[in-house]
């Protein structure tokens, strides 16, 4: 651990920080998996943040209540850069966050992965915007760490059932057609 130990991981309490600021982000990595169905354990939060300007203070402002302390990139052994300059990490009292601008697998970031997410209601008014599991694929897939390709089977499976359950709640062959107000009126359309 760096200038912070942790002896707790409660993610609402760093949800709920972002969301009373108003942070624009998706929920990626572990905790998004875990809210989808994956059977992990988790003890860091990971969020894809908008870039637009207006962000910034916003996550200043949700660091600043959690107490957030930046942690240091690490060198490689010989002393060159970080390989990934694209996630900035930091503690809290609450745990771990991650803010990963790029993920891998998606140069976009925020923009690309923002229109497949569903908002989920994780109990205590927290609703943060939850990376579909088809981009939490691509995100896996694209580390090539070990640990996040043995998750794909899984992940998979979960999409499988998403869209399976999608099936059952779209209707299937013609619509009756439901009378409008200006049918009702007389009112040709």
């Amino acid at each position: 651990m760096s200038t912070l130990e942790f002896e707790r991981f409660d993610p609402r309490e760093i949800l709920a920080a972002f969301q009373r600021a108003e942070v624009a982000y998706v929920l990626i990595g572990g905790l998004a998996r875990v809210i989808r169905g994956s059977d992990e354990i988790t003890y860091g939060v990971d969020i894809c943040p908008s870039r637009l300007r207006e962000n910034g203070p916003r996550i200043e402002e949700a660091f600043d209540d959690l107490g957030a302390v930046p942690v240091p990139a690490q060198t490689a052994p010989d002393g060159a850069q970080p390989e990934d300059e694209t996630i900035f990490r930091f503690n809290t009292p609450a745990g771990p966050v991650n803010l990963v601008v790029i993920p891998h697998g998606v140069p976009k970031g925020y923009d690309a992965i923002r229109t497949a997410a569903t908002r989920e209601n994780l109990g205590g008014g927290i609703q943060p915007l939850v990376a579909h599991t088809a981009d939490l694929i691509t995100m896996a897939a694209a580390t090539g760490r070990p640990e996040d390709l043995a998750r794909l089977p899984e992940l998979q499976h979960i999409l499988k059932l998403e869209t399976r359950l999608s099936r059952l709640v779209e209707p299937s062959g013609p619509r009756p057609e439901n009378p409008t107000p200006e049918r009702d009126r007389g009112i040709g359309i």
